[in-house]
């Protein structure tokens, strides 16, 4: 697809929707600063044809992109920015509770997670990423509390996100685990 994508937006420039396409191509390659540039430019020029959801979606989506290329703060940067322009989006709330949650910023991993679960609209569009609405919440959750020493709260989470997935093995490491701590109590 990407030729011809790129070919589209040499033809079409003004096709906004032709360029948020390419820009997704580009990170699917792992081409991140070529994906952020058409942002950019989409961003930049066509910004008023976007609803808040969308322009807060670009902005997540460069701010992953950021993350890919282990550009920390600037993908924090980016994720506010998705904030700022939808307040109810809960996406951008959980991609930075991740990064404080692999930071080892424990606390203000799980105040992310509490303003993500205080946005409770699902859009249901394209911009939506289902994992912000299963297990992902419990598992930042349950990790933070345990490395807290919580360990109540810790089993409670992700005992909820071991109902939601209960195949996944590393959710059944942590459980074992965090049990093993809440059992010695």
């Amino acid at each position: 697809y990407l030729p011809l994508l790129e070919l589209r937006a040499k033809e079409t420039p003004e096709d906004y929707y032709g360029l948020y396409y390419l820009s997704h191509e580009y990170s699917y390659r792992e081409q991140y600063e070529n994906s952020n540039k058409v942002l950019n430019y989409i961003l930049c020029n066509y910004s008023d044809k976007f609803d808040n959801t969308e322009r807060a979606a670009a902005y997540l989506f460069m701010g992953d992109n950021y993350r890919s290329l282990n550009k920390i703060d600037d993908a924090i940067y980016y994720y506010s920015k998705a904030i700022d322009v939808d307040p109810t989006y809960r996406e951008p709330y959980l991609s930075i509770a991740e990064i404080y949650n692999e930071k080892h910023y424990f606390k203000l991993a799980i105040a992310y997670v509490e303003e993500a679960l205080i946005r409770t609209y699902r859009h249901f569009t394209w911009v939506e990423r289902d994992h912000s609405w299963n297990e992902q919440i419990d598992d930042i959750l349950s990790v933070s509390y345990s490395w807290l020493g919580d360990f109540k709260k810790a089993m409670y989470h992700i005992s909820v996100a071991l109902e939601k997935d209960p195949t996944n093995e590393r959710l059944q490491a942590n459980f074992a685990l965090i049990s093993s701590n809440y059992n010695k109590l």
